[in-house]
């Protein structure tokens, strides 16, 4: 399953978006890293088995030729003990081979739900933290725009004079070293309208 699937399997089965730069991620094709490791350790372990039974009997079969005819029959027997013997020997010790790839693949994919599972919680905690500090700044945000300075602002902004006034960018003023200045035209001064009746 390539990144794109796997990341459309998890967003379908529980709602969550993963990035293919995400460490959960990384743990899955780390894990696929290994494993396909230790696959291709195990094929050459039984590759070698089978070239070193292989040798050993061509070697074991040329003995038994050169022997004389009486002998034939006891060098046989012979051969076929120690094929027997080589063939159990390498068996036990592609066995221990095995037992060793899975234990290391066991131990990999502990590993691997460990740091799923710790990346899941950190996630979780910082997610939520990050939706808390949101929700106090929203919080906070409400508030304030319920003070007088808020519906002034309010005010403001739907006079169209507030992005002027937050930007410099109204006519006849200037912005210079982060300071707004009035600047007089052939129109003359200019300003904006406040939403207070004059005194």
């Amino acid at each position: 399953m390539n990144a794109k699937e796997l990341i459309a399997e998890v967003a379908k089965r529980h709602g969550v978006l993963l990035t293919e730069q995400d460490p959960v991620l990384l743990t899955v094709w780390l894990n696929e890293a290994i494993l396909a490791d230790q696959a291709k350790e195990f094929a050459a372990i039984v590759a070698e088995a089978q070239r070193t039974a292989t040798s050993a009997t061509a070697e074991a079969v040329a003995a038994a030729g050169a022997r004389a005819a009486d002998d034939v029959r006891a060098a046989g027997a012979e051969v076929g003990e120690d094929l027997r013997k080589l063939v159990a020997k390498t068996a036990a010790e592609a066995a221990t081979r095995r037992e060793r790839v899975w234990r290391w693949a066991l131990a990999s994919v502990t590993v691997a739900l460990l740091v799923m599972g710790a990346t899941g919680a950190a996630s979780f905690a910082m997610g939520r933290a990050r939706g808390l500090e949101f929700a106090r700044d929203e919080q906070a945000a409400a508030s304030w725009a319920n003070t007088p300075e808020g519906r002034l602002a309010y005010r403001l902004a739907q006079g169209g004079d507030l992005d002027a006034l937050a930007r410099c960018t109204a006519p006849g003023w200037h912005l210079e070293n982060d300071m707004c200045f009035p600047r007089a035209s052939a129109n003359g001064l200019h300003g904006w309208r406040t939403t207070s009746p004059r005194r």
